[in-house]
């Protein structure tokens, strides 16, 4: 036996009350000798005997009461029993997998239908006056997936018009949200049901440390449910997929070109040759190509797109249709630009040629300027410390300070929540750079813009023995892997005669993923370090962007060093465009667009309308979660088209299921039955035996039980009359 509530169960202690009260009543009276008594004695030794038993009675049936109260509070359970008359009613969660994969099967049917199918008849197989829920393996918010009902009709209306999903399967997770369902269920007859095709990516032993943990939270319930897997999948059938789309995510000018790299997977069990590869751009087919690729194999193909106007724009690599549509292609949305607005900060400004701060830095920015034959893509504005304000940064996409001695607090604030918006910031070291205002305002508590502190300036400018040079080295990092590759010039070999080295080394070690090295000096020191704060990023340099601290000015590899190094600052700004099914959508907007009415349009050609809000010194309007694949287009009044491209997860790709043997032991992880077709399903149920809740029973105990006192009472009131 177990109970519902069982708490209520230590009511039955209040049972001892009523002995309580007889026990302290009983040692009360006073003994009175008199001379009559020994005539007396032989009626009351008679009528002692008949007193006790009948207090004896009373005092059990007045204990019963209170004790018979708490237990049917607590609802007590007969687990092991046949049915009980009259309670046949039963609570059932079915854990549908509604995955990407699912939408493979056989014959005419996909594997998501025979599901829905089977999770329909168990839905109808429930009695009358049963309740029941139904929890998605792979989210979808559909309604219904929402809370628990009785209207077993509605709920199974609902499940025939549910979409599929496209996220990936994580059955442990749904199962540990099905089990707290019962929490808000009625019935002690419980059921939780799996229906799946079990796909190996899905429930294979990577998941097997998870599913342990939900077998024993299951064992764990007060009223234990008893679990089935349920099989709804024909064969493994072929499938190929684009697994990956790759092109350069640093910002895209006008006329540039750009390769955009797909992946083309073959999970299936045969080779295929003159697979079709199409690559559309912005709706219209492009180019056309064919491969072959092997069984359980991966090919590369390359596209190069120029685009020749500013905006968001959208490219889609897919293959010939197959058993899964959602992985047979794969969206991008890139956004190229016209120019890149720059905001550079001279914290060391001079009438003379060169001689300011900033100087190389905007003719290697924009080397084409006044050349009325090529364009540059940055647009550098220059502007002195004190001319930072809030107005200076509405159009900016990148910050640079250069040299700046120090900001004040409000200066400070703007920058970091620009930053944490999205905005990105370059840092250039100089003689003018106060260190302890750097510590103190920009690297504080690890929450600050700057990704660790200084120690004052290092090196010499006359003493080559204190002088050091950059690092050759091989680059990982997205903005410098441009210069492993000798044809794009080298930093290597740069001199290098003053810096700002660290505080602590060590830091950067235990920083994570919160700080990155881009490149380093040749005695160990960090030149390039990048943290990321917010949706921004920021990025450090211990050495100054003019010709007082290095010779990197007057190489030919400067110029791409700093366009590349604003590229990708500028890059990070907006939210990315490109998410996995379930993410939400974010366009950025100027602050007086807030209250402004924003067009969504959706993959399947609908529509729907949000309005931006607030957020820091910029508007934002959010749609999501997007769970269904697709391109979203966001549009407006004086609002231009901005792509959003959604993509199914490709983990589901590979079709090979669990097998007879795996899946039992998955079934025995979780103490569940296994079930290969309805009918084996319909052939557990009929014998099963199910725990009964009695706690109606109990009631009707207890009162019985007071008729039974109050009558007792009356009976032996009129005996002793």
């Amino acid at each position: 036996m177990s109970f519902l509530v069982p708490i209520m169960a230590l009511g039955a202690a209040a049972a001892l009350i009523p002995l309580i009260i007889h026990l302290r009543n009983r040692s009360r009276y006073r003994v009175v000798h008199w001379g009559a008594m020994h005539l007396l004695e032989s009626v009351v030794r008679t009528n002692r005997r008949r007193v006790r038993i009948e207090q004896l009675l009373l005092l059990l049936v007045r204990m019963a009461i209170p004790a018979a109260i708490a237990l049917f509070m607590a609802r007590p359970v007969l687990t092991g029993w046949e049915a009980l008359p009259g309670d046949a009613m039963r609570s059932a969660v079915v854990v549908l997998d509604n995955s990407y994969s699912m939408e493979a099967g056989s014959g005419n049917q996909s594997n998501l239908a025979r599901a829905k199918r089977a999770t329909d008849a168990i839905l109808a197989g429930l009695p009358r006056g049963s309740d029941a829920g139904v929890v998605p393996v792979a989210g979808g918010g559909h309604p219904v997936f929402a809370k628990a009902t009785a209207d077993l009709a509605g709920l199974r209306k609902r499940l025939a018009d549910a979409p599929e999903g496209f996220a990936r399967a994580r059955p442990a997770a749904a199962i540990e949200f099905a089990a707290g369902r019962f929490r808000e269920m009625g019935h002690a007859d419980r059921e939780l049901v799996v229906v799946s095709d079990f796909q190996r990516v899905s429930w294979g032993e990577a998941e097997t440390a998870e599913l342990r943990r939900c077998a024993a939270g299951l064992q764990a319930m007060p009223v234990k449910p008893q679990v089935t897997l349920l099989r709804c999948g024909g064969e493994p059938v072929d499938n190929v997929s684009v697994g990956a789309l790759s092109f350069s995510r640093l910002a895209i000018g006008v006329g540039q070109r750009t390769r955009i790299t797909a992946t083309v997977r073959n999970d299936g069990r045969s080779a295929r040759s003159g697979l079709r590869v199409h690559l559309k751009v912005d709706g219209r087919e492009s180019e056309t190509t064919e491969i072959a690729v092997g069984s359980g194999e991966q090919a590369q193909v390359m596209f190069s797109q120029m685009f020749e106007t500013a905006g968001s724009h959208y490219v889609e690599v897919a293959v010939d249709p197959d058993a899964i549509l959602a992985d047979n292609s794969m969206l991008a949305s890139l956004r190229v630009w016209s120019r890149i607005p720059v905001l550079l900060i001279n914290g060391e400004p001079s009438p003379e040629p060169l001689g300011g701060e900033t100087d190389y830095l905007e003719i290697a920015l924009q080397p084409f300027a006044g050349s009325g034959r090529l364009s540059d893509l940055v647009r550098a504005r220059v502007l002195e410390p004190g001319q930072l304000d809030q107005k200076a940064l509405a159009d900016t996409r990148v910050v640079v300070l250069a040299n700046v001695a120090t900001l004040t607090a409000e200066q400070t604030s703007l920058l970091e929540e620009f930053v944490r918006l999205g905005g990105g910031l370059l840092f250039f070291s100089g003689s003018k750079t106060d260190v302890g205002w750097f510590n103190a305002a920009l690297a504080k508590a690890g929450d600050g813009l700057m990704p660790l502190r200084l120690r004052p300036p290092t090196g010499s400018r006359t003493d080559r023995e204190m002088q050091t040079s950059i690092a050759a080295d091989h680059f990982e990092h997205e903005a410098m892997v441009l210069f492993n590759n000798p044809e794009n010039g080298t930093i290597a070999g740069a001199e290098v005669w003053m810096w700002l080295p660290p505080e602590d080394a060590g830091a950067l070690k235990t920083a994570g993923d919160s700080m990155t090295v881009l490149a380093r000096l040749a005695n160990g020191d960090p030149l390039l370090i990048e943290r990321r704060l917010g949706e921004g990023r920021v990025i450090f340099c211990a050495t100054a962007c003019d010709a007082d601290w290095s010779n990197m000015p007057m190489r030919p590899a400067y110029v791409p060093l700093t366009q590349q190094l604003v590229t990708y600052l500028a890059s990070t700004i907006y939210p990315p465009t490109n998410v996995e099914s379930g993410g939400e959508l974010v366009l950025l907007l100027p602050p007086e667009r807030e209250g402004a009415r924003v067009k969504v349009t959706l993959p399947d050609g609908g529509s729907q309308s949000i309005t931006a809000t607030a957020h820091g010194p910029r508007a934002v309007a959010v749609f999501g979660p997007a769970w269904h694949p697709g391109l979203y287009t966001f549009s407006g009044e004086g609002i231009a088209a901005t792509h959003f491209a959604v993509n199914a997860p490709r983990e589901e790709s590979d079709l090979r299921m669990l097998d007879e043997r795996e899946l039992a032991g998955v079934g025995a992880t979780l103490g569940a039955d296994v079930a290969a077709t309805l009918d084996e399903y319909a052939t557990l149920q009929s014998r099963r035996r199910h725990g009964r809740e009695v706690w109606r029973y109990l009631f009707g105990a207890v009162l019985a039980l007071l008729a039974v006192e109050m009558l007792l009472e009356q009976w032996f009131a009129r005996r002793t009359t």
